[in-house]
């Protein structure tokens, strides 16, 4: 009995000493990798940025395994006498709580791991850097904000001229690889990140929203068939109840994901007629502070795309000044207005 009771004891202090070892082991780290300022300030980008993000989710699990794993030995071993699988079910209660936990702790992590080598590419616009953060709206309109190291943003901080930024980033975490600071997208970066385009027809001027296409010339009847909602104010409603011949009316179409664009109607029939069957002479885009959702034929997107690319693919203009240039063909007119820094702010075509 005195025997057994030794290596009970012993084996009791024995435990001990490993979660000792351990829990110093992870208190020294967890002060290198989190509480240390210097480090802190270095160590968002790339693979530390990586560890950083994983590592307090680790030290969690692995205390939380630890402390479940000692209660559940010191129970058992008041239990010897039990049959073998009622002893492994109870080292199962004890030890599923902490793979549960490190599941969910450790997925966006580990999930991470394949683009270590491969980062995604996220395009911003509107790019602030301020307070060791990186912001900007990406190509969905989602507004984005990544931290960076401090090294990193004292080379980029003074870079105020450039508002857009090519950032290589792992998805999950988002933890920052690379970024690179541009004055304007080529055409290259920007196509590569849209799925589906227009394709350039000269019998007809188009503009695709968020997918669906708005044309030039048809009647509003088929913007409302292809899920464009009409937004009229209380005035509006009682102001174009009707058409009389000739006349035009300018409203605003949206579509299920918000994105508001401005058309005129007008009556070319010889009697008065109903709003929708009206024809849609003029669409207005344009920057609303949002994604790649506004588009022109050949991968033209307002508020990202440059005039060079404009140029590119529509060829020279038959008018152009200081911030529009202007297409003119029998399908009507397509006014396009840039930004001082030259990318497309705006677009209205009209018949």
């Amino acid at each position: 009995m005195k025997k057994n009771k030794k290596r009970n004891t012993g084996s009791w202090i024995l435990m001990i000493l490993i979660v000792l070892i351990v829990l110093a082991f992870l208190g020294f780290f967890f002060y290198r990798f989190y509480m240390d300022p210097v480090y802190r300030m270095n160590s968002f980008e790339g693979a530390e940025g990586w560890l950083h993000s994983m590592y307090g989710e680790l030290t969690v699990t692995v205390l939380v395994f630890l402390v479940l794993m000692l209660i559940g030995f010191r129970i058992l071993l008041h239990h010897k006498g039990e049959k073998k699988s009622i002893r492994f079910l109870g080292t199962l209660v004890f030890l599923i709580p902490s793979l549960v936990l490190g599941f969910f702790l450790l997925k966006e992590p580990l999930s991470d791991i394949p683009y270590l080598s491969n980062p995604k590419t996220v395009l911003l616009r509107q790019v602030k850097i301020e307070d060791q953060s990186l912001e900007g709206i990406d190509q969905d309109g989602i507004p984005k904000l990544y931290s960076l190291n401090k090294n990193h943003y004292e080379s980029l901080k003074d870079q105020k001229k450039k508002t857009f930024a090519v950032v290589q980033v792992l998805p999950n975490t988002q933890v920052v690889c690379s970024v690179e600071l541009e004055k304007t997208f080529n055409e290259k970066q920007i196509q590569s990140m849209l799925i589906n385009s227009l394709k350039k027809d000269d019998t007809k001027w188009q503009l695709q929203v968020d997918e669906q296409v708005l044309t030039l010339g048809t009647s509003l009847s088929d913007a409302v068939a292809s899920d464009w909602q009409i937004k009229l104010t209380e005035r509006e409603e009682r102001e174009y109840e009707s058409l009389d011949p000739k006349d035009t009316a300018s409203i605003q179409l949206v579509n299920q994901k918000g994105t508001s664009i401005e058309v005129q109607i007008q009556n070319k029939q010889d009697q008065a007629i109903s709003l929708e069957e009206g024809t849609i002479t003029s669409i207005y885009g344009s920057d609303l502070d949002s994604g790649m959702q506004i588009q022109l034929p050949e991968k033209i997107v307002v508020g990202w795309s440059n005039e060079e690319a404009v140029i590119n693919a529509y060829g020279e203009p038959s008018a152009s000044d200081d911030e529009t240039i202007t297409y003119q063909s029998d399908a009507g007119t397509m006014k396009l207005t840039f930004t001082k820094q030259g990318v497309l702010e705006s677009v209205r075509l009209s018949a």
